[in-house]
């Protein structure tokens, strides 16, 4: 039995795409594949998505794989890494990583960040930028709540982000993707605060990617000083907020801590 977990963005959710630094970390929920190893035939794998992954991935190896998450999907949580992930271990590609990016791609019809991939494989939390080196950071990050909008994103990953790069072809989302740098900075320097939390979560919403429920969630928070934004693409999913320790606030929550382990 393989595991891995899911991820969260404090900071950086689409200004990565065009070369910015994001913060992003692994947390304490996970997806698992067991393969389990037979005489005859391919490797085989419940899912249809999963099965043309393999299609493109061939292996030596006979197996039959059955998956399972406790990750909710199409939620900005990395649910796509974290498959393409387990696949790679368990067919045993030489270079996990590598081949899961790939494989996450098909999920998304385009070409990402990598992102997701490398924080659901290392673990821990991580400043990532493309084409550059990641590094490990040590921000203090306890008593995180992932709060369900009840939103999905209807036409995926790929969708949200076309709409992200029809903004950046002009000057006004150049800007916003600008300020998001500036904020994921301010916070690699300075933690997280109250403010610089909010302001990215505006600027994603000038961006077009926060529905209102979202909006709602944030907002209600803000009003009660606890930091919270969105976290991923956008267009549904979760919010993250920073709690204090036994802090109450009115919605229902999955608790989560930061994952250091990674794919195991």
């Amino acid at each position: 039995m393989y595991q891995c977990p899911a991820k969260i963005v404090i900071s950086g959710e689409h200004s990565v795409v065009y070369g910015k630094k994001a913060i992003c970390a692994a947390i304490t929920l996970y997806s698992y594949m067991n393969a389990k190893v037979k005489r005859v035939g391919y490797t085989m794998i419940d899912d249809p998505v999963g099965q043309r992954i393999l299609n493109r991935f061939p292996t030596q190896k006979q197996l039959d794989l059955s998956f399972r998450s406790d990750v909710p999907q199409a939620a900005g949580l990395g649910s796509s890494a974290a498959y393409a992930l387990l696949i790679s271990k368990a067919i045993g590609e030489q270079d996990i990583l590598e081949s899961a990016k790939q494989m996450e791609n098909i999920f998304h019809g385009s070409t990402g960040s990598g992102m997701d991939v490398w924080c659901c494989y290392h673990g821990g939390i991580w400043q990532f930028q493309q084409h550059a080196e990641n590094i490990k950071l040590d921000l203090d990050l306890k008593n995180i709540a992932l709060i369900d909008s009840g939103l999905r994103k209807q036409g995926g990953t790929q969708a949200t982000l076309r709409k992200v790069a029809t903004q950046y072809q002009q000057d006004k989302g150049k800007q916003i993707i600008d300020k998001i740098g500036t904020i994921t900075e301010n916070i690699i320097k300075n933690g997280i605060s109250l403010e610089d939390i909010y302001m990215n979560h505006k600027l994603l919403d000038e961006l077009g990617v926060c529905p209102q429920p979202v909006n709602e969630i944030v907002e209600n928070l803000y009003k009660l000083k606890i930091p919270c934004k969105m976290t991923g693409a956008g267009d549904g999913g979760f919010c993250i907020a920073f709690l204090e320790k036994d802090q109450q606030i009115p919605y229902e929550y999955i608790s989560v801590d930061i994952d250091y382990d990674g794919v195991q």
